[in-house]
């Protein structure tokens, strides 16, 4: 009985669980998976630059200058493709070819 008290699965309890413990683990599996990514299909400061030079090439100029605007001013936007454009900005420049 004290191994479902303590997961707080009887009596139900979920302040019961020691969350540290689960987000710990999951967070070193999380590492260990994205190291294995990186492994499997390495993508280098080339292939960002290409990836920049499509997106800029078929976004419109206002949408462009907004983007350029947002990162200049730090703001971190909700926009998902603004996200994808600033991470090859910043991937483009910093990183160097693999």
């Amino acid at each position: 009985m004290a191994g479902f008290r303590v997961t707080g699965l009887f009596p139900f309890d979920p302040n019961a669980v020691d969350y540290s413990k689960c987000i710990s683990n999951r967070r070193k599996e999380i590492r260990e998976l994205e190291v294995v990514r990186t492994i499997a299909n390495p993508v280098n400061s080339a292939d960002y630059k290409s990836t920049l030079k499509v997106l800029e090439h078929h976004m419109d100029p206002p949408l462009l200058d907004q983007f350029s605007r947002l990162r200049d001013i730090g703001d971190s936007s909700t926009n998902q493709l603004f996200h994808i454009w600033s991470l090859c900005k910043d991937c483009s420049n910093t990183q160097r070819g693999n």
